[in-house]
């Protein structure tokens, strides 16, 4: 989903949820819950950490950088 749909479904501005996804904002409870109602997941999902990839499973190079497929 876009961020333009995601705003639009969820009734929060397109810039707002950019600057969410990109860290410049914090996020009230009530907007994390209109974007999980948006994305029909339930809100906790979008508060919990991250899972940490093995970055050897993603084909990664030392220091976090991806294969150059045409390398």
């Amino acid at each position: 989903m876009s961020q333009e749909m995601l705003a639009f479904e969820s009734g929060i501005n397109r810039s707002y949820v950019s600057d969410v996804e990109r860290g410049i904002r914090n996020i009230s409870l009530d907007n994390v819950s209109r974007l999980a109602k948006a994305l029909a997941v339930p809100a906790w999902s979008l508060l919990k950490e991250p899972e940490v990839l093995d970055p050897s499973a993603a084909g990664a190079r030392p220091g976090g950088a991806p294969n150059d497929p045409q390398e």
